[in-house]
């Protein structure tokens, strides 16, 4: 499994190696887990991970995360565009509510985004149990 990381610049809420930066505590991970390190929104953005994919000769990408307007969307529409298999995880992933629109709507709203991309390969939206 490839964990994306965002790190942020000195003094922001992602600063590596402060408490907003850490994974949560409650994701399990295993001793061949990688972690790829991001500063943009997009992960593939000047990263190892598209090469770590290509190493592991994916060609299916599930798709989990917080910000599904901001982060996850930027990796959906990168690993789509790059002819990955993209799965978003339906219940996998998270956001606030925004000054505009509530949590649910944005993750509603990206779903259908999402679904309706066009990309070398479609993109699904799955629920857990369905992975």
């Amino acid at each position: 499994m490839i964990f994306v990381q965002h790190a942020g610049p000195i003094g922001d809420e992602f600063e590596p190696s402060t408490p907003g930066w850490q994974l949560l505590s409650t994701i399990e991970r295993a001793p061949g887990d990688r972690i790829v390190s991001k500063t943009l929104n997009d992960p593939f953005f000047r990263t190892p991970l598209q090469t770590q994919l290509a190493d592991l000769r994916a060609d299916r990408v599930l798709v989990t995360g917080w910000a599904p307007d901001l982060c996850v969307d930027a990796t959906v529409r990168s690993a789509a565009a790059l002819g990955f298999s993209v799965v978003a995880v339906a219940d996998c992933h998270t956001v606030s509510d925004r000054p505009h629109l509530s949590a649910e709507d944005v993750i509603r709203h990206h779903h259908w985004v999402w679904a309706n991309l066009i990309a070398p390969c479609p993109v699904t939206i799955v629920p857990e149990t369905d992975v």
